[in-house]
């Protein structure tokens, strides 16, 4: 299985199915499921506008809003399909900007184990299955997790 490295409160914004479109600079061809892996970066500020988005969607949907700081970091959070990706120059949602990639996700899943220690099994898992890693932190924890598993053996 697929993992993309998002920053935080964006991570939790799309497993919890409130923020569906993922910006990037390039396409990719893959379609379907991915797991979400919060980075350990600092969580980012959101802008007004994605912030109302934000307390409309968790209102709607019973959702308590976090600190952001309390927010999971270094660890996989969620999974979520990837339905279609399209360029726009300009695209009328809260978290699209401008001139990039919008990848349309749906059907999102907060997982309920997200604590770090709770990550590193799944690392482990998605290593032995032969994931691929596209950011350079996540590989990187993923080898440390391995190097320490061998010395222990």
């Amino acid at each position: 299985m697929k993992v993309l490295s998002i920053r935080q409160p964006y991570a939790w914004l799309i497993a919890i199915g409130c923020k569906t479109i993922e910006n990037r600079t390039w396409n990719r061809k893959f379609r379907g499921r991915f797991l979400i892996h919060a980075s350990q970066a600092k969580p980012e500020k959101l802008d007004g506008w994605q912030e109302s988005a934000m307390k409309k969607y968790c209102q709607e949907h019973g959702i308590v809003i976090p600190d952001f700081k309390d927010l999971p970091t270094s660890a996989i959070i969620g999974s979520v399909e990837l339905d279609d990706i399209q360029f726009h120059e300009a695209y009328p949602d809260a978290f699209a900007e401008d001139f990039q990639y919008h990848w349309f996700l749906k059907n999102a899943k907060l997982f309920d184990k997200q604590n770090k220690e709770d990550a590193i099994s799944d690392f482990i898992a998605l290593i032995k299955q032969g994931g691929e890693l596209y950011s350079a932190s996540s590989i990187a924890e993923a080898r440390v997790v391995l190097d320490k598993l061998e010395s222990v053996n």
